[in-house]
């Protein structure tokens, strides 16, 4: 009799135990449920806003190009007629550009 007691004792343990672990489960499960929804949300936002920048007229305008530096004059090398004149470039500055890195209109 105490055996059997004993048995059902641990079968009822086991039982418990049992359920507390798919308790905990679907907590976790919930939980990561939750998560994974605000995830999706801000990623929809972040697609939502990449969507109206790339309708932006200036999103899609193309940066402008590099400028190089002048090319020096020697007395034995001549400017090449498909080089363009930059003798009256100017570097860009910072007050060029606007936060966030893009270029002033």
């Amino acid at each position: 009799i105490e055996q059997g007691l004993d048995q059902w004792n641990s079968q009822r343990e086991n039982e418990h135990a049992r359920k507390h672990d798919h308790h905990d489960l679907l907590q976790v499960a919930q939980s990561v449920q939750s998560e994974l929804t605000t995830q999706g949300e801000l990623i929809e936002e972040v697609l939502d806003i990449v969507r109206t920048l790339s309708q932006s007229p200036t999103f899609n305008t193309p940066a402008p190009a590099p400028r190089a530096s002048p090319i020096p004059m020697t007395n034995h090398h001549t400017r090449s007629p498909t080089h363009p004149d930059l003798s009256n470039s100017q570097p860009i500055t910072r007050r060029d550009t606007i936060e966030g890195g893009g270029f002033k209109e």
